[in-house]
């Protein structure tokens, strides 16, 4: 039976036969040429030695494996002064010289390797009958050259974690063709300028508002235009308000009348105070202390209510607590034991806390020139790190200091909640999260109930006047209103208010960029999703990719 080679794409040959094996289907072909060229003298041969066969693997055929068997011929080179005896005629194009399978075979493989990896991508390929071992799929994608790309003329920059809190790296996004072209090993910004000398077609950079990709266009690009992007600029103001709404939340507590305390016998969950999330970072081992005094005060106030003959869920219900609660204390016998803080992971700075120390001793107390000491030593971090260390531990301001900040080192800091529940409000508090997204939240969008909690949260001065400057900073940033930027700016700085001449301050040490991300259509939103795709691919490796096999699936397009 002879079929059609145009049937199974087999250019080149001529079927023979295809009929069913015990491994599946088997095609059984042979060439069709009756000459070729030697390829060391090139002189054209037409004497057959010999013949082989070669049995590569080809994609399935009805659900079923495909080999084929195709018959070669070896010629005899009939120039006298050759070395070379015989020759085997070369083979068609669909397939590789000395490979095990088609090049369709192989082209499909290393798109399930590149779609799924080493282990997902084997699993896959035996269910469509084209087994293959995981290792083989990752060498697959290692051998596979990366996509030929042009030279980029707008790019988004940002880092990814290869081990979160630890080693992050860098991506680089071609924001117009919308790909990834490279990953680099670390995010120091020494390894982004030694990327940027080769780049001189780059115009323009999109990037996140810290120092470590700010400062290396400026140096080698300097004619580049720098994008700050917008979801970090909103960020900002977020971060910002957390702050300010944090220092001022104690306001926010209604004034408590003049009352006798309850009775232990009528106790309401209520009353009693909690924390606020400053508290916890400030005043670390105290406040952890506070709190695990109150679950002993709320565990003998269930014990006096158990006294009563009451069941568990009328102590909760009594208490306003969860009925989980009230079982698990009177289970245990007494309220949870006091968590241990973990560890605080390891920082660039750790290493050089012993010199910077001396050097503080010595009276040196300019964060610029204690970096410039550590840069000397190996320190990569930014200054940024080095500023935050100086500012843990100054107690009066710099000589340099400007004027406008020095009132920020004589404004009391707020202290611990009280525990006392005499003097505690009825009423619980928001968290600070929950009042930020009311200052930040469209007018429109609030239902009645949090347009009331909204009302009284301006009724405190400064959070009235935060409401109508970050109201406005949206407005800016969803309107791309560049020329309401400087107005604003100065607005902020008027307020008084440390927050807000801090987040000035930082915004117009990066004016240009900020003036960009209102005047120009670039983000680094492509950047931050092609971070998840980094994400996804890392996961479904199970962390254990290496840089060049994240790289060489990156780049490969699907």
């Amino acid at each position: 039976m002879v079929i059609d080679e145009t049937v199974l794409e087999l250019t080149g040959v001529e079927i023979e036969s295809v009929r069913p094996c015990a491994s599946g289907i088997e095609i059984v072909a042979r060439t069709q040429q009756r000459s070729a060229d030697c390829p060391d003298c090139g002189e054209a041969s037409d004497r057959v030695h010999s013949y082989y066969c070669r049995q590569p693997a080809d994609v399935p055929i009805g659900g079923r494996p495909t080999r084929l068997r195709l018959r070669l011929k070896r010629f005899r080179c009939t120039s006298a002064a050759c070395p070379r005896v015989t020759f085997a005629e070369p083979v068609p194009v669909w397939l590789a010289r000395r490979s095990r399978r088609t090049q369709r075979l192989t082209a499909a493989l290393e798109a399930l390797a590149v779609a799924l990896g080493g282990q997902a991508g084997s699993r896959q390929a035996h269910r469509l009958h084209m087994p293959c071992s995981g290792q083989t799929l990752l060498r697959l994608i290692r051998r596979t050259p990366a996509p030929s790309a042009e030279p980029p003329r707008v790019i988004g920059v940002d880092d990814w974690a290869k081990q979160r809190g630890q080693v992050y790296g860098t991506l680089i996004v071609d924001l117009e063709r919308r790909r990834l072209i490279e990953l680099l090993e670390d995010r120091q910004a020494e390894t982004l300028m030694a990327w940027l000398r080769h780049q001189p077609g780059v115009q323009v950079i999109a990037r996140d508002r810290s120092a470590e990709y700010r400062k290396p266009a400026e140096t080698v690009l300097p004619q580049c235009q720098q994008v700050a992007d917008r979801w970090h600029l909103l960020k900002n103001l977020k971060d910002m308000l957390e702050r300010l709404v944090t220092r001022h939340r104690r306001a926010l507590a209604p004034a408590r009348p003049e009352a006798p305390a309850p009775q232990p016998s009528q106790p309401t969950f209520a009353t009693i105070p909690r924390l606020r999330d400053s508290d916890h970072l400030r005043y670390g081992a105290t406040a952890r202390q506070e709190r695990h005094q109150q679950r002993e005060q709320l565990f003998r106030e269930m014990q006096e209510v158990q006294a009563k003959g009451l069941t568990q869920a009328e102590i909760a219900r009594q208490l306003g607590l969860a009925p989980n609660t009230v079982r698990s204390y009177l289970a245990r016998g007494g309220p949870p034991a006091e968590v241990c803080p973990r560890p605080p992971r390891p920082k660039l700075i750790d290493p050089y806390v012993t010199h910077l120390t001396e050097r503080w001793q010595a009276g040196c107390r300019n964060a610029s020139a204690l970096w410039r000491d550590l840069k000397a030593l190996g320190f990569h971090g930014a200054r940024s790190r080095v500023a935050r260390w100086v500012r843990e531990r100054r107690e009066q301001p710099a000589p340099t200091t400007a004027p406008r900040f020095r009132a920020a080192f004589q404004t009391e800091k707020p202290a611990p909640t009280s525990t006392d529940r005499t003097t505690a409000s009825p009423e619980a508090v928001p968290d600070s999260r929950s009042l930020v997204w009311l200052l930040m939240r469209s007018p429109e969008a609030l239902t009645p109930d949090q347009s009331a909690q909204l009302d009284r949260l301006r009724h405190v001065a400064r959070l009235d006047l935060s409401y109508d400057l970050a109201q406005r900073f949206l407005a800016m940033i969803r309107t791309r209103a560049e020329a309401q930027l400087e107005p604003w700016l100065q607005a902020a700085m008027r307020t008084g208010m440390r927050e807000w001449q801090t987040l000035a301050t930082g915004l117009r040490q990066d004016l240009a960029a900020i003036r960009a991300a209102l005047t120009t259509p670039w983000s680094n939103g492509q950047t931050e999703g092609q971070v998840n795709k980094l994400k996804l691919y890392k996961r479904q490796m199970y962390g254990r990719a290496k840089l060049d096999l994240l790289r060489a699936r990156m780049l490969r397009p699907l």
